[in-house]
């Protein structure tokens, strides 16, 4: 009887460090699912953000690409009549060699800032991803510790009938 008492308190213990276990492992995955969601609010902040200042530049050139339509004199032979002078006609020549360069620089700018809204977009479908995944654990682990409990109170009610038995068969 001592010896099936030793072994049933084994199991019991046994029961009891894989509780803990998986307590601890809940407790890790939902620590991590704070650290995803922390990370997803911040990209969703940085989304924001991004997606103004494109919006931004997209109306800068907008207005930029109107002007031009609307005044448009790049045609050089026009500019070189319009001048008047040889030295008018290269300082318009630079003017408009500059506002070339303004223009490139700013397309590239608005490719720049495309591609980093399209890497946020990308990083939160990741943390999305990666926060489904530690969903699941989490839940699967909540499963876990469940059946370890109800395992452990059936051991103990197991244990507790055996006692209650041993102990009449005792007193007869």
């Amino acid at each position: 009887l001592e010896g099936q008492a030793n072994t049933l308190s084994g199991q019991i213990n046994s029961l009891n460090t894989q509780i803990t276990t998986v307590a601890g492992e809940i407790s890790d995955t939902e620590e991590n699912i704070a650290l995803v969601q922390a990370d997803i609010d911040v990209l969703n902040e940085q989304l924001e953000t991004t997606q103004q200042d494109l919006d931004s530049q997209r109306e800068a050139m907008k207005t930029r690409i109107q002007y031009m339509y609307e005044n448009s004199a790049t045609n050089t032979l026009v500019n070189y009549l319009e001048s008047g002078s040889m030295s008018g006609f290269l300082q318009r020549l630079e003017y408009m060699s500059e506002i070339v360069s303004y223009d490139q620089m700013a397309i590239k700018k608005f490719e720049e800032t495309q591609q980093a809204l399209e890497e946020t977009k990308s990083q939160i479908e990741e943390k999305n991803t990666e926060l489904t995944a530690y969903q699941g654990t989490l839940e699967s682990k909540k499963s876990e510790l469940g059946t370890l409990v109800n395992s452990t109170a059936s051991t103990l009610d197991t244990t507790n009938g055996q006692i209650a038995d041993s102990q009449a068969a005792l007193q007869q």
